[in-house]
């Protein structure tokens, strides 16, 4: 025998819970499916009659129409300087804009070093039927 409220495995004899103290034949409504009321045993039924071995099922509405999407979670912007190459790239660039009274400028760009962006993508899960989501 198990427990309604918890699903914990009991003896015939014992008249409570010894896990969750629930008094043997009591229900104890956790959830509502239209207008039924689901105990723990019930939502671990209709789990396990739904569920394949491997498949993802809803927590909520136990159902196995279940997608999984990326999400991109974190987005972290690394700079870099310009180096030596690029300090040197525009002390000449500043010279020769004196030379060309600033025409050179026109042409020749200033370096501004790089930036680098790194995301984190993290998997959601998305109930189809009830639209339930948690991250997987």
């Amino acid at each position: 025998m198990f427990c309604v409220n918890c699903g914990n495995e009991m003896k015939d004899t014992e008249k409570f819970c010894p896990n969750c103290g629930q008094r043997v034949g009591e229900t104890k409504p956790e959830e509502t499916k239209g207008n039924e009321k689901l105990s723990f045993g019930d939502k671990l039924k209709i789990q396990l009659t739904n569920k394949k071995d491997g498949e993802l099922c809803c927590p909520k509405c136990y159902s196995t129409d279940i997608r999984v999407d990326m999400i991109q979670t974190k987005g972290k912007t690394k700079k870099k300087g310009n180096g030596l190459l690029g300090h040197t790239n525009n002390a000449l660039r500043g010279i020769t804009a004196i030379g060309t009274l600033g025409m050179s400028n026109l042409l020749w760009k200033k370096s501004e070093g790089n930036e680098k962006t790194k995301y984190t993508n993290e998997s959601v899960c998305v109930c189809q039927k009830c639209g339930h989501h948690w991250m997987a």
